[in-house]
């Protein structure tokens, strides 16, 4: 039952107290009195759409309060706490403010609650019927609530639901304790693999760090291979390299001594080939090696007489 309703800055309202009393309540007026805002008052509070244009002109915020004096309130109280909000009891406030840019917020009791926690909550505490509006009796889930309520079967379904919730209990505790003995089953299972392994194994005292001293001078080994053949392939390179210079070295001297050699023409004569560039280049090397070395004997000959123009002289023996 709705007792009282409170409307705050709400379209043409600035501030409206209304209560109810038992039995029929009509609200009467000329048209543009406010009656269709009262309804509209009561939507916001059953978790209706809330839109900023509700916010009367010139106020930061609309606010409407509603107190339900619920006919069941055991009921009403365990639906309250099935939705994670405070029980009742005997009056049950429900408040919702609707800020200007659109935004709102529900209480319950006190409590912040969603719309969709609030339409849930408030559900049977009352019915708005009229054109194109939502009709209780078409709601299926209130159909099973009627059903009890006209067969007055108020105290057995509570003696159903408390067998039910005994029951539900009883089945999620043997749920759990298979899953407990599964898991056991698991883990022995698990373990007795573990254990084939280990026989299979036959660790032995110290034969860790036995392995790691083979592992050491198997590496070590692999590592003097390795060298070995390097220097092998190196000697192979070396004594090709000989064998080259060996079988070069006539004719590297026939053309550094910058002598002809007669080679037979097609027509029988004799032509002269002449020295070759590598021989001139070598033969030209050798000579600026040795004018360097006059050169370096000059410099040491001149270095202990700088300075003084009789021990240049006496250094070029003048």
């Amino acid at each position: 039952m709705l007792d009282l309703l409170t409307v705050r800055a709400f379209a043409i309202i600035d501030e409206l107290e209304v209560r109810f009393s038992a039995g029929l309540n009509v609200l009467t007026g000329e048209t543009g009195a406010g009656k269709t805002i009262l309804v509209d008052a009561l939507h916001l509070v059953l978790g209706g759409r809330a839109q900023a244009d509700v916010v009367r002109t010139g106020a930061e915020e609309a606010e409407v309060q509603a107190l339900f004096l619920p006919r069941d309130p055991e009921r009403t109280d365990e639906r309250l706490r099935a939705l994670g909000l405070p029980a009742c009891g005997a009056e049950m406030v429900v408040r919702r403010i609707v800020q200007r840019e659109g935004r709102s917020r529900a209480y319950v009791n006190g409590a912040l609650a969603t719309a969709a926690q609030l339409q849930q909550a408030t559900r049977g505490l009352l019915d708005i019927s009229g054109q194109h509006e939502h009709v209780g009796l078409l709601d299926a889930e209130t159909h099973l609530d009627l059903l009890d309520a006209y067969a007055q079967a108020g105290p057995l379904r509570a003696v159903y639901q408390e067998a039910f919730a005994a029951l539900s209990e009883a089945e999620r505790q043997r749920a759990r304790l298979d899953s407990d003995e599964s898991a056991r089953a698991e883990r022995a299972s698990f373990l007795r693999y573990q254990l084939d392994e280990l026989a299979k194994a036959d660790p032995r005292p110290g034969e860790d760090e036995a392995l790691a001293q083979e592992r050491r001078v198997l590496s070590a080994a692999e590592r003097l291979r390795a060298g070995a053949g390097r220097r092998s392939g190196t000697s192979r390179r070396a004594r090709r390299t000989a064998g080259a210079l060996a079988q070069a070295r006539p004719q590297t001297r026939r053309i550094a001594g910058g002598g002809a050699v007669a080679q037979a023409g097609d027509g029988g004569g004799a032509v002269l080939a002449r020295p070759s560039r590598r021989g001139a280049a070598r033969g030209a090397g050798a000579r600026d090696r040795a004018r360097g070395a006059g050169l370096a004997r000059g410099k040491r000959a001149v270095r202990p007489a700088q300075g003084s123009r009789g021990g240049v002289l006496a250094g070029r023996g003048v």
